[in-house]
């Protein structure tokens, strides 16, 4: 019976630092929700008044091909934990062309409306936990878990987003860029240094430390980036409409909690995060 009592009492601890851990996430990916539903939010987007811009800007950009998908489905590796829909991406691989040809209909689909399925806006929130006070959420790393099938269409949309994202980036911008790393800021501070050695110069660096750098990310201020960037309308609309009624629930060990709205930040785990991240970044 003692035996019993303790289990019960660790397992409701644990379903209370779930459920904490639930208020925990929604309160910090919440920001002035409105009561507008979801499914009318995801239609009224994509007809947002048009202001004067520059044409290219509201042409649809080319259709996906058939090739791309193939391409996109080339990136994907195995032994990776399946989203909300349990599907693992080895079913993807084993049916091959089948899957392309599927897929390729819906990438499509999603292409010329604009609008997303929900479940590929879904996701499973896995906390790992960090140093310290196992009983406090902000002591757990969050990543996210989303559809294997979603990557390929994010895939796509961020090797098209790329290309605009590349020309407006400042070169002094090295993470999480193709052929840039920050072990090229640290050769360039090694030398500042050794200058600075040499003609006997002082120096003072400044070192900032983003707390929950990708979880605080506004999505007003970065739709309203990219506009300014010129980054195309079609895009835009896509990625507004990714985020509209997105959802998540949080995964531990003794189940998982309700599901819950978020309203700022973007994905861990998500390929289109560190992008958008660094276009808030290079203007902060």
């Amino acid at each position: 019976m003692n035996s019993w009592m303790a289990h019960r009492s660790e397992f409701n601890q644990s379903r209370g630092l779930g459920d904490h851990g639930r208020e925990s996430r929604g309160c910090l990916f919440s920001k002035e929700l409105t009561c507008t539903p979801s499914y009318l939010t995801a239609f009224l987007l994509p007809e947002a008044p048009s202001r004067s811009r520059d044409s290219s800007k509201t042409l649809l950009e080319p259709d996906i091909l058939e090739c791309q998908v193939k391409w996109a489905f080339g990136r994907f590796t195995t032994n990776k934990a399946s989203g909300g829909d349990g599907i693992p991406v080895e079913l993807f691989q084993i049916l091959k062309d089948d899957a392309v040809k599927v897929l390729h209909s819906i990438c499509q689909q999603i292409w010329k409306t604009q609008q997303w399925p929900q479940d590929w806006k879904q996701s499973v929130f896995i906390p790992i936990p960090k140093k310290g006070n196992a009983k406090e959420c902000s002591n757990y790393h969050t990543i996210a878990l989303i559809s294997h099938a979603s990557k390929v269409m994010l895939k796509i949309l961020q090797a098209r987003l790329q290309q605009y994202v590349n020309h407006e980036l400042p070169d002094v911008q090295a993470g999480f860029r193709k052929g840039r790393g920050t072990r090229d800021e640290i050769a360039n501070i090694r030398w500042i240094i050794r200058k600075a050695r040499e003609f006997q110069k002082s120096i003072y660096f400044c070192f900032t430390d983003c707390a929950k750098a990708f979880d605080c990310v506004d999505h007003k201020k970065l739709w309203k980036i990219l506009q300014e960037m010129g980054i195309p309308d079609h895009l835009t609309h896509l990625l507004r409409n990714l985020y509209a009624g997105e959802e998540a629930t949080v995964r531990t060990g003794h189940g998982t909690t309700d599901w819950f709205q978020i309203g700022k930040g973007v994905c861990q785990g998500c390929i289109l995060s560190p992008c958008l991240f660094n276009l808030m970044q290079s203007t902060s």
